[in-house]
């Protein structure tokens, strides 16, 4: 048997065995394990869609008052009991009424969420009403719980980041429990719009000056005795004028995709970081993270490739996306892979988890790194699905010659698992 077959039966054996286990795996990841809701990773992943196909919605966080006390009274039996008929019968609660289109999650603990895909505050609010009307029955089986259980809700942020959207939310929860009247508050519509038209104008303001500093993040080191820097992450440092802090990039992004000027922006980066590398500050790769409006924009595309072949240094860039937005616009990534390397500039795909970008995805593109997802590259001993797909993942990289990178890795022990495994490098 040739090589070349020997290499092709290896290749499907492996994508094989991935999928046998991917719904094994998916199922323990994203599920809690008392309630069977979707846990908070399924509703991170659902955010993530939403933000990619510009939806609209409300996400509530609610959470069940003083649970710990309860817990501490009454056993823990009893309160899982709680929380198991408290999720059936806010899950039966929106499987009778499929008008009302909406998820409901469960975090941990006494923490829950609902993503309700109605953009209508009073709806909203009318929806929580009876929420609260069918979660009564609980005090009748509990004679010691009073149903304080307090709801904050805020409209869908297509500019802002999971974190912040939660934060806000729970705000809000806040917000409801100070007031203590109609167990919920929640924000209107309006008030997002406002201010997202002022950050419209400071993001446009902002480009139209160039005025932002870059800085090298996520420092990347190989596993010699000596680790050698082998790559950074430029981030640019942009202060809000109406706030004079300094504004997220996730955030900024977001709305410069919205008012069509992400490409121009990351044009900008890329010269700035140029310019480093030219003063000969940089020896190093260099990854510059690239906006959906970038890598599908053919304009794009022709002015990397001048970029590229004049501009000195430019062979030490590498032009990162993450693989859920790759995933989000595969034609458009694999045109831009296609179109990038005739002209020797390289790619890489971040947080990369096979459940937003397959193998057989991986195979038809073939970047020059991944950066596996953070979860992944943390507490690997211990869990033995992440060592599967790590290893999995691993072998489909070595045949296709990819550079595989850790990120954030905190433990010894992880670090040492890393190089055992032949990561070619990772961020701490």
């Amino acid at each position: 048997m040739s090589n070349i077959t020997l290499l092709s039966n290896n290749l499907v054996q492996n994508i094989n065995e991935l999928n046998i286990t991917r719904d094994i795996i998916e199922k323990k990841e994203i599920t809690d394990d008392l309630t069977g809701l979707p846990n908070k990773k399924w509703f991170e992943k659902d955010i993530k869609h939403m933000f990619v196909t510009n939806a609209v919605g409300y996400v509530i966080y609610l959470k069940i008052d003083q649970l710990g006390e309860l817990t501490k009274q009454h056993g823990g039996d009893t309160i899982n009991s709680l929380i198991e008929n408290f999720a059936k019968i806010v899950e039966n609660f929106f499987m009778t009424n499929r008008e009302f289109d909406g998820k409901f999650y469960r975090f941990f603990g006494a923490e829950f969420a609902i993503v309700l895909y109605i953009e209508d505050a009073t709806t909203v609010r009318k929806i929580l009403d009876q929420l609260i009307v069918a979660t009564q029955e609980l005090g009748d089986r509990y004679y010691f719980f009073d149903n304080r259980i307090f709801y904050g809700g805020v409209p869908f942020d297509k500019y802002g980041t999971i974190e912040s959207i939660l934060q806000s939310a729970k705000e809000e929860h806040q917000l409801a429990i100070q007031e203590n009247k109609a167990n919920y508050h929640v924000s209107d519509l309006s008030d997002q719009i406002e201010k997202n038209k002022e950050l419209e104008n400071s993001v446009k303001d902002t480009i139209e000056r160039g005025d932002f500093a870059l800085q090298y993040v996520y420092d990347t080191y190989d596993f010699d005795p000596t680790p050698n820097l082998i790559m950074q992450e430029v981030t640019p440092m942009i202060i809000d004028m109406r706030t004079f802090e300094k504004l997220p990039i996730g955030v900024f992004i977001s709305a410069a995709e919205k008012i069509d000027l992400a490409s121009e922006f990351d044009q900008q980066l890329i010269k700035k970081a140029l310019e480093h590398i030219a003063m000969g500050e940089i020896n190093h790769k260099i990854a510059i993270n690239l906006a959906v409006g970038s890598f599908t924009s053919m304009r794009f595309i022709s002015w990397l490739s001048s970029i590229m072949n004049y501009e000195k240094g430019a062979s030490n860039l590498i032009f990162v996306i993450t693989a859920y937005s790759a995933a989000g616009h595969f034609k458009e990534y694999k045109r831009f892979v296609d179109s990038v390397v005739e002209f020797d500039a390289q790619v890489m795909l971040k947080r990369f988890d096979v459940d937003d970008f397959s193998l057989e995805q991986l195979e038809r593109i073939k970047p020059h790194y991944i950066r596996i997802e953070k979860d992944y590259c943390n507490e690997i001993k211990r869990d033995t699905t992440k060592q599967h797909k790590i290893k999995q993942i691993l072998l489909f990289a070595e045949e296709h010659n990819i550079k595989v990178l850790g990120d954030s890795v905190k433990g010894e022990l992880d670090y040492q698992t890393l190089e055992r495994l032949g990561f070619y490098g990772t961020s701490r």
